[in-house]
């Protein structure tokens, strides 16, 4: 049986050119794909957040730090 595993995102702090353009951070890491909802935690506690286009870039809605997100579970198959 495969498990979904954690992915870790860690942030950095943009170089000049990403400044000028507008970021304040840049996420580093796999991230999910545009508009999948997901689990997210912080190591505490755990949340649900979608990854979202911006208009400066791509993010979680209400996470902006170090976090770990994993995509949910499949449902079972049910006959």
């Amino acid at each position: 049986m495969a498990l979904n595993k954690w992915n870790r995102l860690t942030t950095r702090k943009p170089t000049k050119e990403e400044a000028a353009n507008g970021y304040t951070f840049i996420w580093c890491g796999q991230t999910p794909e545009i508009g999948e909802e997901v689990l997210v935690t912080d190591g505490e506690s755990v949340w649900v957040e979608t990854w979202m286009e911006f208009d400066t870039g791509v993010g979680f809605e209400y996470t902006a730090y170090n976090c770990w997100w994993m995509p949910f579970p499949k449902p079972p198959v049910i006959k």
